[in-house]
């Protein structure tokens, strides 16, 4: 599966920047200091790129926008960084109050210049407000492939009232809407380390029973055994 630019981290998120042009905006400058700056600052009328940073083995003259960067991200992860940016934003705009406040985290892969995929930790900072709504942020995007046991999308919300952000993968839903709630309590109890004979005399049901929801389990979600259908969950961000 190839992914294709086509304007998709603009086109998706435009709405998310209409604001009444009367309302004066605030801008929170990030490129002011020496170092640590963004690699890249993307709004209704604007996208910059930090003009000595590289990225990926890039430089920043290579990204004329932010499709340049999406069309980077792994197959796997496109679709996901794109839903967690909208949900992310749509999120900021209507329930948090101080939205310059705000940063989020998200660990996806870039195809670097070589050709091979790196790990990333892409965080954002909203910088410009208007009328309470983002108008713009800017991105961070540190190459993190080093690290050992970092796991792929996993995310972070921070900021007042982020506690209440809750996001799930797409994928998620299908896979809750595919178990049972009995599969679902029995995952539960499996992700927490509990065996068949554990989990049969908590919930007061015979081992073969367990054994029985756990080959359903794996037969829905084409798991090849335990691990892996745990991992599927963990990956996909479900709460279990």
């Amino acid at each position: 599966m190839g992914y294709e630019s086509k304007n998709i981290g603009w086109i998706d998120t435009e709405y998310l920047f209409q604001v009444e042009a009367s309302e004066k905006e605030i801008i929170r400058n990030f490129w002011d200091a020496e170092f640590n700056r963004p690699f890249y600052e993307v709004g209704q009328d604007v996208f910059l790129t930090q003009a000595k940073s590289k990225l990926a083995g890039f430089a920043a003259s290579d990204f004329k926008s932010v499709d340049d960067i999406y069309a980077l991200i792994h197959p796997d992860d496109v679709n996901h960084v794109v839903n967690f940016s909208i949900r992310g934003l749509d999120f900021v705009n209507h329930e948090m109050k101080m939205p310059l406040l705000c940063r989020s985290q998200f660990v996806l892969r870039l195809k670097s210049k070589c050709g091979s995929y790196k790990t990333y930790l892409r965080e954002c900072f909203i910088n410009g407000v208007k009328g309470g709504k983002a108008t713009r942020n800017v991105g961070y995007l540190k190459d993190i492939s080093w690290m050992n046991g970092v796991q792929i999308r996993a995310w972070k919300m921070d900021g007042e009232g982020a506690e209440f952000f809750d996001y799930s993968f797409p994928e998620a839903r299908k896979f809750t809407k595919t178990l049972t709630s009995r599969e679902i309590e029995i995952l539960r109890l499996l992700a927490r380390g509990f065996h068949s004979r554990d989990i049969a005399e908590a919930l007061k049901i015979s081992r073969l029973t367990v054994d029985t929801h756990r080959r359903n389990m794996l037969r829905k979600v084409e798991a090849a055994n335990t691990p892996e259908l745990l991992t599927l969950a963990w990956d996909m961000n479900l709460k279990i």
